[in-house]
């Protein structure tokens, strides 16, 4: 409150605006960082963004699942039991559907059958190849893993997101049709 004139003005003041997040069981996993919020001028949210742990499990978990492709044979890939929990529970694929498959084909050659499975094989493959190398890089010189928000951020992020999701919803509705199978 501001005192003009002996009465009492109410001031307004930015409130901070919290949304709560998901952390990691990895410490330091996730860091959060305030940035300018949209509900009022000048309030701040809090996000997570991932960190220096984060990008080392993804690496850790990339190079297992890399040498899963690798080891597995595409015979063992196309009779496996279903593991994704969306299609246990509803029948219908979720959008990363056939990427184990796709993993398999592409790792032993065979885009044709990669691709089948799930097209976006020729983003997430070529994507944990590379953060293998990164992460694996920066371990060896002795630096922190570098900054993705700038890449996570980018409009081309978004677009294979939107992608993405979209490739999923017209496999649901084809599966639904009876015009395509899981």
């Amino acid at each position: 409150m501001a005192v003009r004139s002996g009465r009492s003005v109410p001031v307004p003041v930015p409130v901070p605006v919290v949304v709560p997040v998901a952390v990691p069981a990895v410490a330091g996993a996730t860091r959060s960082v305030a940035v300018p919020g949209q509900a009022d001028a000048g309030a701040t949210q809090l996000v997570a963004v991932p960190g220096p742990g984060t990008l080392r499990l993804l690496a850790v978990l990339s190079v297992a699942a890399l040498g899963c492709a690798a080891g597995m044979s595409p015979d063992q890939a196309v009779s496996g039991p279903v593991l994704c929990p969306v299609r246990l529970l509803t029948g219908l694929p979720c959008p990363g559907c056939g990427l184990t498959r796709a993993w398999v084909f592409a790792m032993h050659g065979d885009l044709a059958r990669a691709l089948s499975a799930n097209p976006f094989v020729l983003v997430t493959l070529p994507a944990a190849l590379v953060l293998v190398v990164v992460v694996s890089v920066a371990a060896v010189r002795r630096r922190p893993p570098p900054d993705v928000r700038p890449l996570l951020s980018s409009v081309l992020v978004r677009v294979l997101l939107a992608g993405w999701l979209g490739f999923a919803v017209i496999r649901a509705i084809a599966v639904l049709s009876g015009r395509a199978t899981v």
